[in-house]
């Protein structure tokens, strides 16, 4: 993935256990070959001094605890002559079923 996660898995521990647990996971299936505006954090995921996403995430599989797609996230983005993103659109498939997209603007 060139520099960029592959999957990250949220773990719980329930109150009384000693062990975590998968809760969901995120796969990041594609990207794109353009610079990521925030290279250290995109949406939940922040690690200080550390840069999660070189590029932009273009595809996103969230699973369940057993690995079961929940959903699939596909984004598009459009870009500035700098190489950054100024917009995306987000789409989700949930169940085979594909909903309406959603436009972010980036603000620099």
């Amino acid at each position: 993935n060139d520099g960029n996660p592959g999957r990250v898995d949220f773990q719980i521990k329930r109150v009384g256990s000693e062990v975590f647990v998968n809760s969901f996971s995120k796969v990041y299936e594609a990207y794109d070959d353009r610079p990521n505006p925030v290279p250290a954090a995109i949406l939940e995921h922040f690690i200080p001094n550390q840069l999660l996403f070189r590029n932009n995430p273009k595809q996103i599989r969230n699973l369940d605890q057993d690995s079961n797609t929940i959903e699939i996230l596909r984004l598009t983005y459009q870009y500035g002559n700098d190489g950054y993103p100024i917009s995306h659109n987000s789409q989700r498939e949930i169940n085979g079923e594909i909903k309406p997209a959603l436009t972010f603007q980036y603000v620099y």
